[in-house]
């Protein structure tokens, strides 16, 4: 497989972590919330994204499944940081899982929470993504939403969703994630594509789906286009160009006027188009 990667804050802290090697593309996203709310770590969520990646990166080298890989993954990080931390807290540091790997003739893949792969395949396109966190607190989003960003009811509102979140999290009435808790890699969505059936494809944080998923500017096939002609670059311009249309959330009512955005986009041949250097000020 051949990938252009880019990785580009949102806030100006980026806790989304990627990587790409010839046969793999790994994406996490770091759950973050307001610095005054506990979460029982000493090393905070950018720590345990990047720990938890690397401990992912190297248990793909195994043959095992990828839902044991994010398990075995998140049982070392866990361990790795009990004795000092709080890792039964409900807020402890946690991070969405997107995950490609080629193996033989097909790509097998795993979603793990609001990440999202979309493959244009020939036998139509194809949209993996885990929603499950939509139908919880629904009352607490609606609230936020209520109030422009940046003004002191927007930021409380978005406390009390995450207060709620948290206690959601990695339980059966609620949505799971990677943490503290090995099991959660067994609620991940996995899947499997023929090789040969893909023409391209995209790994995105959902700072970066939303050009689809919650401005609406385009539609998957239209982001895959966009990011056939310019690559991931052009696909962080006109993302950034959307929200600082917005930039109080009045039109588009969202947790982060800019968040954070990585995207992988993937193709079975080199890729023809030629990246520009990535300069955080420019986005």
């Amino acid at each position: 497989m051949h990938v252009s990667l880019l990785s580009a804050d949102g806030d100006g802290c980026n806790q989304d972590w990627a990587i790409a090697t010839p046969t793999a593309v790994i994406l996490l996203d770091g759950v973050s919330s307001p610095s005054d709310m506990d979460t029982g770590c000493v090393h905070g969520v950018r720590w345990y994204v990047r720990q938890l990646g690397a401990a992912i990166l190297r248990e793909l080298t195994s043959a095992a499944s990828l839902r044991d890989c994010v398990a075995h993954a998140i049982e070392q990080v866990t361990a790795s940081h009990a004795a000092t931390c709080d890792v039964t807290h409900t807020g402890t540091p946690s991070a969405t899982v997107a995950i490609v790997r080629e193996h033989e003739s097909a790509w097998t893949y795993l979603v793990l929470s609001d990440t999202t792969i979309v493959f244009d395949c020939h036998s139509g396109l194809r949209v993996v993504s885990d929603a499950s966190i939509d139908a919880v607190a629904v009352a607490e989003v609606r609230a936020s939403r209520a109030h422009p960003a940046g003004t002191a009811e927007h930021a409380e509102r978005i406390r009390d969703l995450i207060t709620v979140q948290r206690r959601l999290r990695n339980t059966p009435e609620g949505y799971w994630l990677a943490a503290a808790r090995p099991e959660a890699a067994d609620h991940a969505i996995v899947g499997t594509i023929a090789l040969a059936d893909v023409r391209r494809a995209a790994v995105l944080t959902d700072g970066a789906a939303r050009l689809v998923d919650r401005f609406q500017i385009t539609d998957w096939n239209g982001l895959l286009d966009i990011l056939s002609s310019g690559g991931p670059p052009q696909l962080i311009r006109e993302l950034r160009g959307v929200e600082a249309s917005d930039p109080q959330g009045r039109r588009w009512p969202r947790y982060k006027p800019s968040d954070d955005a990585t995207v992988a986009y993937i193709t079975r041949h080199r890729w023809a188009c030629r990246a520009t250097p990535y300069d955080s000020d420019a986005y």
